[in-house]
């Protein structure tokens, strides 16, 4: 899928935690969110498709913080 392959070039020069949120944040936002919605249309739990949906808030605020700080 395209939105696994969008890397920013400051990913080249990143290390660390940086690293892997410049690399994989995008990608597991977007994986986190079509689980939550996968769990809502089939009427799974409340707290879990919250939970899913908050933690791909903070994989993309990950993604965001890693791309300015770098």
């Amino acid at each position: 899928m395209v939105w696994f392959r969008i890397v920013p070039d400051a990913a080249d020069d990143a290390t660390g935690p940086a690293w892997a949120a410049l690399r994989l944040g995008h990608g597991v936002c977007w994986a986190l969110l079509a689980a939550s919605m996968l769990i809502g249309v089939a009427d799974g739990p409340p707290r879990l498709r919250a939970g899913l949906a908050w933690a791909a808030l903070a994989a993309y605020a990950a993604f965001v913080v890693a791309l300015v700080a770098g």
